[in-house]
């Protein structure tokens, strides 16, 4: 018999149905016997899960417990039914405190698909233990309210969903996942207002932060309305969730709802190499890459600001292979942003700024030097402070363009407001892009040493 945790789990709770639903008092003796020794198995494994913490911030650690439930709930006869549900219960609550960080709204997992598919989860068992006058978690109602907050601040009026962490690459956030635990829990006035529905006076604001699970959202509605949002999510990374990627201080920008500069994603498949050598590595985000090299990169915030001229936050890097990277993102409001790296190393490295397009985005350097981007109806315009040196190398079905690591400016309004920002007139600088509708990253090979760059 196959033991892979996810199959036992499914394996045990689909015993407890059929038996439950089709067989109890259809079996014969000899069969009775033989069904509680594979019960006892399936319980011991499942005892043996939980016991190992592995998946204590997991969605799989949810699987185990219920399942375990169900066991002792169908088969009182078999096992010892009151301390089996007791210890199946208390693995219950204990993987939802870990996985979901019940202040915040958000799910430690790391990955936006599974913050929808862990508050699921928790309807899906509120639901179920509701039936036995068990609350699965204290507050669990509000707990939904606050995900489903989230996952409209990252996705407003059904939006394509940010592929942060293992997020299948050009996901809506209209699921039916997410009417089911609507059905259970109302949406709040935020998220009527996200999805159009609501008024100005719940629009949120300009800067949401979510600094324990790493989420930093800037929201801003020059354009008008939800519909029409200007989006940046910005990704510090304190710790590596159980479907994280390497993508601390990345960030994706939707310019007038449409995706612009993107997490890439998928599509992946979780037994390929490709998902672990590109997906889930660095060079598939938007960061700054040390010797083309792929690490955690975990990530700390150093400061966070909001004011009348704008809003932003610094994080740093500390250790990437011997280098240390700052990066400053700033939200100048009118779907302007102002991003800054600066990078401090012993000995000489190379440094790769990175900058991944949506498909279908096609890229055109202009008479002045700025780049600009062209989606379907959006279009952004990159300006880069530093030489114009390049390097250009191939990623899987990508193109990769070199860039300097430190000042850029990324705005879908550069055209309307030629003096905004104020540095726009040390922005000149030429840059060198092949222009073909692909989804691209735009890189710079730099060497220095300390102190140099």
């Amino acid at each position: 018999m196959v033991w892979f945790d996810h199959s036992t789990a499914w394996r045990a709770s689909t015993l407890a149905y059929v038996y439950e639903r089709r067989l109890r008092g259809q079996l014969a003796a000899g069969e009775v016997q033989q069904l509680a020794a594979v019960v006892r198995q399936h319980e011991e494994k499942l005892r043996e899960f939980i016991a190992s913490g592995r998946w204590k911030a997991n969605n799989h650690g949810i699987f185990h417990a219920e399942a375990l439930w169900d066991l002792a709930h169908v088969f009182e006869d078999v096992l010892d039914a009151e301390s089996t549900k007791s210890l199946a219960l208390k693995a219950m609550r204990d993987v939802y405190s870990e996985m979901i960080d019940s202040d915040e709204g958000v799910c430690r997992e790391h990955s936006i698909y599974y913050h929808l598919f862990d508050a699921w989860l928790l309807a899906q068992s509120a639901t179920y233990m509701a039936g036995f006058g068990i609350d699965v978690i204290p507050g669990y109602r509000e707990v939904l309210r606050k995900m489903i907050d989230f996952y409209h601040r990252v996705s407003p009026a059904n939006h394509e969903l940010p592929a942060v962490g293992d997020t299948t690459f050009g996901r809506t956030s209209a699921s039916p996942m997410l009417d089911e635990i609507t059905a259970l829990v109302p949406e709040s006035s935020v998220s009527e207002y996200l999805m159009g529905r609501g008024t100005g006076a719940d629009r949120p604001e300009a800067l949401t932060v979510f600094p324990r699970t790493g989420f930093y959202v800037f929201h801003d509605e020059t354009a008008g309305g939800p519909a029409k949002s200007n989006l940046a999510l910005l990704l510090d990374k304190p710790y590596m969730g159980a479907h994280a990627h390497a993508d601390g201080g990345s960030f994706t920008i939707n310019l007038e709802g449409e995706a612009m500069l993107v997490d890439s994603g998928g599509p992946y498949a979780y037994g390929q190499k490709l998902r672990f050598n590109y997906f889930k590595a660095a060079e598939a985000h938007n960061v700054v890459l040390v010797d083309r090299k792929s690490r955690p990169y975990l990530t700390r915030v150093a400061s966070v600001m909001t004011g009348p001229l704008g809003s932003g936050m610094r994080l740093v890097c500390d250790d990437l292979g011997g280098a240390i990277w700052h990066r400053g993102f700033v939200d100048l409001g009118a779907g302007t942003y102002l991003v800054v790296d600066a990078v401090a190393a012993q000995g000489r490295h190379r440094f790769d700024a990175l900058f991944r397009f949506a498909p279908g985005v096609t890229l055109a350097e202009r008479d002045d030097g700025v780049i600009e981007a062209a989606g379907r109806k959006a279009r952004l315009y990159m300006h880069q402070a530093g030489n114009k040196d390049i390097d250009r190398h191939a990623g899987p079905g990508e193109a990769k363009h070199s860039l300097n690591p430190g000042l850029h400016v990324i705005s879908g309004t550069w055209n309307q407001h030629p003096s905004s920002p104020p540095a726009s007139g040390q922005l000149k600088a030429g840059l060198p892009v092949c222009s073909r509708p692909t989804r691209l990253a735009v890189s710079k090979r730099t060497s220095c040493t300390a102190g140099s760059c």
